[in-house]
């Protein structure tokens, strides 16, 4: 949402462009009537807070600049257009100490609304040059407007593809791992597989039940029993293997 903005009363402009004011400065915008250019802009946005401060910079038929922010004319222009990119530096830096998760979206959030305003302050300065096609002043905002536009984007752009890597690099480690914990699950599986009959036929016989064989099993036939079991069980094994 736009802040509340106040004209000073002391300023008079066209009835023309005073009468298109709301109670909210509204979005960036060129106004013009009769040679009196008017640019509504928004101050350099707080990520926390939605609402937009506004700022007036105007200039009379005859060459005059006024604004409603700190210098005359256009030093007030400029120093409006130059604090946009004190934040856009400032984040930059910030991008290439910060790799993690959490302080990338920071950067993102952080770079959003300043790449929005910076977009159409570029868009008023340009549709000013295009009113005021001799005022080289102007062209040489415009331009310095566009490189922090520039530089916002790619920002948002290198943070945005470094938060991606991240989560995939992220998600290739977590694959790697389920397919070692699959593997080792794997073993296992293997491994019962091949004493889950020896295991068996063991309970059954470790049963303190008289079942009629306590006297059958000689040394010979325990033997040939524990080896047709392990047989029974490597069977299971390559039965399970060619499953997976």
């Amino acid at each position: 949402m736009a802040g509340r903005l106040i004209i000073p009363s002391t300023r008079q402009l066209p009835a023309e462009i005073a009468s298109r004011f709301g109670e909210k400065t509204g979005r960036q915008r060129l106004m013009e009537h009769d040679g009196h250019l008017l640019l509504v802009l928004h101050k350099v946005p707080d990520s926390e807070s939605t609402e937009r401060e506004g700022a007036l910079f105007w200039r009379q038929p005859d060459g005059n600049r006024e604004c409603t922010e700190k210098g005359n004319g256009l030093n007030g222009l400029r120093n409006h257009v130059e604090a946009y990119a004190k934040p856009v530096e400032e984040l930059d830096d910030l991008l290439d100490t910060t790799r993690d998760a959490r302080g990338l979206f920071k950067i993102l959030s952080d770079i959003a609304p300043l790449l929005r305003s910076t977009k159409h302050l570029h868009q008023v300065l340009q549709a000013t040059r295009e009113a005021a096609k001799n005022d080289r002043d102007v062209i040489t905002l415009r331009d310095q407007a566009g490189d922090i536009e520039r530089t916002a984007d790619l920002l948002r752009l290198e943070a945005k593809n470094t938060l991606e890597f991240d989560i995939a690099l992220r998600a290739e480690e977590q694959a790697a791992r389920s397919e070692e914990i699959s593997a080792l699950g794997h073993r296992l599986n293997m491994l019962a597989a091949l004493f889950l009959p020896v295991t068996a036929v063991s309970s059954i016989l470790g049963v303190n039940i008289p079942i009629g064989v306590e006297n059958w099993l000689t040394p010979t036939r325990f033997w040939i029993l524990t080896a047709l079991c392990i047989a029974f069980g490597l069977l299971l094994q390559r039965i399970l293997i060619k499953r997976r």
